[in-house]
């Protein structure tokens, strides 16, 4: 039986973005040499990266702003614990694993990239 997946409420995000806060403090602790942001390969971030799979009409849905918000959320939360220039992120615009589709990879992802940049990510 296909388990079909549900959109993750609102009220949830703020948790999602702690937990990678809470995932980076012990990796610093721990002597790792950075942290990389998984925003790829049909994972969670991604997910609402793709306009084939965010079809939410939220402040985080729509526009290629709003479906970036939960990754900018996420890099800043990371980056409270680490220095940005210590801090990956792993994007996978031309993979189509786990259903992932765009209508214009090349143009959102180019958009997402350039977003990153002030981040001053590795």
């Amino acid at each position: 039986m296909l388990d079909v997946g549900r959109e993750l409420g609102r009220d949830g995000l703020p948790g999602i973005v702690a937990q990678f806060r809470h995932a980076a403090g012990p990796a610093r602790r721990a002597g790792f040499d950075g942290v990389e942001v998984h925003a790829g390969n049909g994972y969670l971030i991604e997910q609402f990266l793709r306009d084939g799979t965010n079809h939410r009409s939220d402040a985080y849905g729509g526009s290629t702003t709003h479906r970036m918000r939960l990754l900018d959320e996420a890099l800043d939360a990371v980056c409270a614990e680490w220095p940005t220039e210590r801090v990956g992120v792993r994007l996978t615009p031309e993979n189509s694993f786990d259903s992932m589709s765009d209508s214009d990879p090349q143009g959102h992802f180019a958009y997402f990239l350039e977003q990153l940049s002030p981040h001053g990510v590795a």
